[in-house]
């Protein structure tokens, strides 16, 4: 072979060397981006359960709001997952779940719930998506306390004296219609005690209708001293 063939052949040699350097560092850096892709569209999920829910823009000196869901359940879903623990977490979390009271007028009516503040990257679902709530005019009234218990909560060898409360007298607010079935504010005694000696008990109080039913109030203060004293029974 003389020189000028074998220069030919060298640079044809070392042509196709190249190409295939080329595309086989092509064919690696694919691989290493296709991974990277696979590992950052990884996502977590979180479920939170017991999250307050916010009333928003409505007048609480004016209006009793009633009936609804106190808290939601959340799933949170990040590819972050620093974030979406951060947001797991009560004290750390940004995000809010509320039911905006614009423009809502006394009654019923159903109330979608928004989350806000949700951090970027963060993607979420609410539940319930919707709560219902019964506005009214806010209305108070001062009740008597009744306290309350059930004669089987009474051992046989005991027979009761007297039947006090630290609170006579209670502030009652509530919108007006529930106002208007309140009977009187009971002051019950928990129904896993049996009373067996002088027994004085905090208890909290409930605004009850005529026939036993609590309904929807605040009451101030919520709760109060219970106290029964015993005699022995002659029998």
């Amino acid at each position: 072979m003389n020189d000028k063939k074998q220069n030919l052949f060298f640079l044809a040699v070392s042509l196709i060397l190249a190409l295939f350097l080329f595309f086989y560092a092509s064919f690696s850096n694919f691989q290493t981006t296709s991974a990277a892709k696979v590992t950052n569209s990884e996502t977590f999920t979180n479920t939170i359960y017991n999250v307050p829910i916010n009333l928003n823009n409505y007048d609480n000196s004016e209006y009793f709001v009633s009936g609804f869901t106190s808290d939601a359940t959340v799933q949170l879903t990040s590819s972050n997952r620093v974030t979406l623990q951060k947001e797991s977490q009560e004290a750390t979390r940004s995000f809010v779940v509320t039911a905006d009271f614009s423009g809502l007028e006394s009654g019923t009516h159903e109330i979608p719930l928004k989350l806000e503040n949700l951090p970027t990257g963060v993607n979420a679902t609410v539940l319930p998506a919707t709560i219902t709530a019964k506005i009214g005019k806010r209305v108070s009234k001062v009740f008597s306390v009744k306290p309350e218990f059930a004669e089987g909560q009474v051992d046989d060898g005991v027979k009761v004296s007297s039947v006090t409360v630290k609170d006579s007298e209670v502030e009652v607010v509530t919108d007006e219609d529930t106002m208007s079935k309140i009977d009187h504010v009971a002051a019950l005694l928990p129904a896993d005690v049996t009373v067996k000696d002088n027994y004085t008990v905090i208890v909290a109080l409930q605004a009850v209708d005529v026939n036993g039913n609590y309904l929807p109030a605040v009451i101030e203060p919520g709760e109060t001293s219970l106290i029964i004293k015993v005699k022995k029974s002659d029998k």
